[in-house]
């Protein structure tokens, strides 16, 4: 039996109440995994700090950490 017909199976078994928790919760993982794909901005994240940073400070940086 495929998982689909299995939980279908399952589901009717459960209460009205209880089958609305269910349909909650896979609504619950759908938004999750939707929201998974977009990853946060660096420049997002700080633009309540009011920082302005150049490629010419990330350059500098760089050098300074990558030192051989």
């Amino acid at each position: 039996m495929a998982i689909d017909e299995t939980m279908l199976e399952k589901l009717r078994m459960l209460p009205p109440e209880k089958q609305q928790e269910v349909a909650d919760f896979v609504d619950f993982l759908s938004q999750q995994r939707a929201a998974s794909g977009r990853k946060p901005r660096l420049k997002g994240l700080c633009a309540d700090l009011k920082v302005r940073i150049s490629g010419d400070d990330i350059d500098q940086v760089r050098r300074e950490i990558w030192v051989w």
